[in-house]
């Protein structure tokens, strides 16, 4: 068997699904309960439930997931696995963004123009706890698959 069929046979059936879910880590409260629709179960053991129909208990730490309408649960080893936040990108970040796209930049052409703004160098080149390279890769991030804007410091 060539070294591509197999490439081939080992690749089928693997898909990479993107897009944005709303998630929270269930803290067993009425109220996060309520929010996500779930009701009471019967039985007292089992706490909370999504619906009677579907008696699923759903314990305190597992996390909610809301992905396009459908609602289900999943472990926090699992969820951590497979999600991961948005980055949080400055404000000027953001705006450049939106500057490049109305221009029609690519990822290459938005990050190596040559009349960027200043605070963009800065934040790119800034230290991190995780690396010299952790800025670059969140830019990256949140050009592909958005972002959340950090709200600017309250001014003393």
């Amino acid at each position: 068997m060539s070294k591509r069929k197999k490439a081939v046979e080992m690749a089928e059936g693997l898909y990479h699904h993107k897009t944005i879910i709303k998630a929270e880590r269930f803290d067993g409260s009425t109220e996060m309960a309520r929010r996500w629709g779930m009701v009471q179960s019967p039985s007292a053991d089992d706490g909370w439930v999504f619906n009677y129909e579907q008696l699923t208990p759903v314990a305190a730490g597992r996390w909610l997931i809301n992905d396009d309408g459908n609602v289900f649960t999943e472990s926090d080893t699992y969820f951590r696995k497979a999600y991961s936040a948005l980055p949080v990108i400055p404000a000027v970040v953001a705006e450049w963004f939106d500057h490049s796209r109305q221009r029609g930049m690519n990822f290459y052409d938005a990050i190596s123009a040559p009349r960027h703004p200043k605070e963009l160098d800065a934040w790119l080149m800034a230290p991190t706890d995780q690396g010299a390279d952790e800025t670059l890769s969140q830019f990256m991030r949140a050009w592909l698959d958005g972002y959340i804007v950090a709200e600017k410091p309250a001014e003393p």
